[in-house]
């Protein structure tokens, strides 16, 4: 995949400017709600901007205070393990006896979940104020190893012409060593990348959350994203893959040793955002465009549910058609690609929007990696998706293969659309290949008039019975007609709360709750929290 080098163009504003104003660019011209843009995060409230930036380890994290998309926690109470079963039998009392004891431990986990969820973030950020900084170590390394990889131009100054009498004198006023990071000087009035980075920080985005990354995970994410040396990175990336291949090991290591700080505090500053990001609500397609590179046979030439390198997808098509060119492909990522559990991605675009107000100087231009007509792409919103750490057993398995396969696989991939020169390829959670069949199947007996993430749980809870999800639904469309149900959800819809966006979902869950249709569940769980436990699972259907 080509990568392009991203940089947004921001309108003229004071940087005092509110967080709204913010996001009221970022909704802009993207199908996106104001609401929607501005909630894709979670609020904790905070209302001190720290004047000296804390350290990674005194900076408010997750752990303390779990927040309603954190979803690390819920890994082992996953429903989707659950042995739930419709119709009860004598013989599934004594494996339910089992169960019960093996589950205790998920039990006392779900409780203690819920209780740090529901728990008010309030913080005080001055014990965050210390003087020295542990992160301090991390931005020199990763600025070490930008500028030993030849891109100094990307945190020094642009207008500054760096010819090589000017680099050594930079570097001597840095005190910089290639193999010594600790001398390296933090002179922001040199690096003027810094005051960009910091202003990021303290921006009221990033207040909102509750400041959960630190400098050198912001330093990371805004190099990738409007910086020269992502172009490098990534094609380092795929040269591991390739490596990988062959097992080319002294080549590999060479290729992470040269971008292992990028790497890794890049990685860490997406899974630090995929956890506070409200993803179970994206219902909006991403789009990433590749030039001049078209796939004839999707299992044997793309590695499924594996990606190579971090992925920058837009949410507007035509930009993403616009990188491609008269020839290429364009990946479509469906919203599930954003649900999923496993797959790790954030919105980026309150991060380059803010970075543009604390740095007006800068020319906000995009060029493309081996653009010889010198196109521009203008851009102020995007999700950035993690590289896989590893590959799934059956990344490469065919189409055709069962179920069980297909959950092994992070996501799917499929041919949408193409002609001679272009082509659209769809890409899907593995969740949501999962009871596609099923759920189509079932919707089309009730005309569409149900949801189709009720029908995925109800598929889910029945092990992909569709006998026995379709009489589940029967009963539930019979129940939910009863005034009496209806009061009941009226009075319980309170409880539904942060987690639960659905409503369809919540009510199909109350009613199996109130019927008791599921008694031999291992694990005893109420409609609310079953209802978290898929939200956070991601369900993965945007509409009937």
């Amino acid at each position: 995949m080509q990568m392009v080098l991203r940089v947004n163009k921001e309108r003229e504003r004071d940087t005092d400017s509110g967080v709204e104003s913010v996001f009221d660019d970022i909704a802009t011209g993207s199908g996106i709600r104001k609401e929607a843009a501005a909630d894709i995060y979670c609020d904790f409230g905070v209302s001190v901007v720290p004047t000296e930036c804390p350290s990674v380890q005194d900076t408010p994290t997750l752990e303390p205070y779990l927040n309603p998309s954190d979803v690390r926690t819920v890994v082992h109470a996953n429903p989707f393990f659950y042995n739930d079963s419709i119709n009860s039998s004598a013989n599934t009392n004594t494996n339910t006896n089992t169960n019960t004891d093996a589950n205790t431990d998920t039990v006392v986990t779900y409780t203690k979940m819920c209780n740090n969820y529901l728990s008010t973030f309030d913080v005080t950020l001055k014990n965050c104020m210390l003087e020295e900084n542990n992160d301090e170590q991390t931005l020199k390394s990763l600025l070490c190893e930008i500028i030993s990889n030849g891109y100094l131009c990307d945190v020094v100054d642009s207008k500054v012409t760096l010819e090589p009498e000017k680099i050594k004198a930079i570097k001597k006023e840095l005190r910089y060593s290639s193999k010594n990071s600790h001398k390296l000087k933090l002179n922001e009035n040199v690096l003027v990348f810094l005051k960009q980075v910091k202003y990021v920080f303290r921006c009221n985005a990033h207040k909102r959350m509750g400041f959960p990354l630190s400098l050198s995970h912001i330093c990371a994410l805004l190099l990738y994203c409007t910086k020269s040396c992502s172009v490098q990175f990534s094609k380092k990336q795929s040269q591991m893959l390739q490596q990988k291949v062959v097992r080319n090991a002294k080549s590999k290591r060479e290729s992470f040793e040269k971008w292992r700080w990028f790497d890794c505090c890049l990685h860490q500053a997406i899974h630090i955002l995929s956890a506070r990001e409200q993803r179970q609500k994206c219902a909006v397609h991403l789009f990433c465009g590749l030039r001049n590179v078209k796939f004839r046979n999707i299992e044997h030439e793309f590695m499924l549910g594996y990606f190579a390198r971090y992925v920058y997808t837009y949410y507007d098509e035509n930009v993403a058609r616009k990188i491609r060119g008269k020839s290429g492909s364009v990946l479509k990522f469906h919203p599930s690609m954003r649900r999923a559990l496993g797959i790790q991605s954030c919105d980026v675009s309150w991060l380059l929007a803010s970075s543009h107000q604390g740095n007006k100087e800068v020319e906000p231009v995009v060029k493309m990696e081996r653009d010889t007509e010198n196109e521009r792409v203008v851009i102020n919103q995007g999700v950035v998706f993690a590289r896989s750490l590893y590959v799934t057993e059956n990344a490469n398995a065919n189409a055709n293969a069962s179920d069980t396969t297909l959950l092994k696989r992070a996501w799917n991939a499929q041919i949408e659309s193409q002609d001679e020169k272009t082509q659209t390829i769809l890409l899907t959670s593995s969740e949501y290949d999962r009871f596609l069949t099923q759920t189509l199947k079932i919707s089309n007996l009730w005309n569409d008039t149900i949801d189709a993430n009720v029908i995925y749980v109800a598929l889910c809870l029945s092990n992909g019975d569709v006998e026995q999800a379709t009489q589940l639904l029967g009963r539930f469309l019979f129940w939910k007609t009863v005034d009496d149900n209806k009061n009941l959800f009226a009075q319980c819809s309170n409880q539904f709360t942060h987690f639960c966006w659905n409503p369809h979902v919540n009510l199909f869950l109350l009613f199996v709750e109130d019927t008791c249709v599921l008694p031999n569940s291992p694990v005893a769980l109420d409609a609310v929290q079953r209802a978290t436990l898929f939200s956070l699972a991601g369900l993965p259907y945007v509409s009937k």
